[in-house]
C-alpha cells in the first residue's frame, strides 16, 4: 500500500508541476495572426553552454487539430542564437488550460529565428535574463 500512495504523490506531483495554472508568464511577442507568446521565466535554466525554458503559446483561433495553446519546452544555444523546440503539451482551452496532448520530436533540429519575429524577440530576452540571473 505505501508503494501505490507514494507513486500516486509522484505522479500528481509531477502533473501539477507542469500546469500553468503554477505558471508566472510574462507576455513577450505576438505575430501577425494575433497569436501571443509568454515565456515563465522562473523556468529559465542554464546548464552548461545552453538555456532551457518554457514558452507559452496562445492562439487567437484554433488549430486544425483543435488546439488553443501549447507550452513547448525549448532548448536555447544564446551563443550562436538558436533554439530546438524539446516537445510540447497542447490544449484544447487557451492559457495552456484542460487536458493536454504531448509531442515530442525524436530528432529536434536547430531553429534559428527570422529577424523581427516572435521567436527572434523571444530568444533575445530569455538570453539577456540568463545572462544576468543564471
Amino acid at each position: 500500500m505505501p508503494k501505490i500512495n507514494l507513486t500516486i504523490s509522484v505522479l500528481l506531483f509531477c502533473i501539477l508541476s507542469i500546469t500553468p495554472s503554477f505558471a508566472n508568464w510574462d507576455w513577450l511577442s505576438e505575430n501577425m495572426f494575433g497569436d501571443t507568446y509568454s515565456v515563465d521565466f522562473d523556468t529559465i535554466k542554464k546548464r552548461d553552454e545552453f538555456v532551457y525554458f518554457k514558452r507559452l503559446d496562445d492562439y487567437l483561433k484554433q488549430t486544425e487539430t483543435g488546439d488553443w495553446s501549447a507550452i513547448i519546452n525549448i532548448q536555447a544555444d544564446c551563443i550562436l542564437f538558436r533554439q530546438k523546440l524539446l516537445n510540447g503539451t497542447f490544449f484544447k482551452k487557451p492559457m495552456g488550460k484542460g487536458p493536454g496532448d504531448i509531442l515530442s520530436p525524436k530528432n529536434p533540429e536547430w531553429i534559428y529565428p527570422t529577424q523581427n519575429s516572435p521567436n527572434e524577440i523571444i530568444l533575445k530576452e530569455v538570453c539577456e535574463y540568463a545572462k544576468i540571473f543564471n
